[in-house]
């Protein structure tokens, strides 16, 4: 039996924080901005570029630099419609991915 690639433990990593966020489980906010730290980490795909946006807005929001009035409720909306858009975009293990070679 083969060790997984790395590659295909980070689609697992990113497909469970999706589901978590699309089912509601646990702090939406936290995991959103771990799913950015995956994507930062490990991705330099544009689609998924949206996590870099969410991650600014939980900033502006936990640290008041809120400049567009966006509610907590209303960036959770937000977060949870693009975990749902992801999952039914991407099946298991064909989320874009770009080897990390710096590792």
């Amino acid at each position: 039996m083969q060790e997984p690639l790395p590659e295909d433990c980070t689609n697992d990593y990113m497909e469970i924080l999706l589901t978590k966020i699309s089912n509601g489980e646990g702090d939406v906010l936290e995991i959103a901005y771990e799913m950015y730290t995956v994507v930062r980490k490990h991705f330099l795909n544009e689609s998924l570029s949206v996590w870099y946006d969410i991650s600014e807005k939980i900033h502006d929001l936990q640290y008041g630099d809120n400049i567009e009035s966006l509610t907590k409720g209303a960036l959770i909306t937000t977060i949870v419609e693009e975990a749902k858009t992801q999952l039914k975009s991407h099946c298991k293990r064909t989320l874009p991915i770009v080897p990390n070679d710096t590792a």
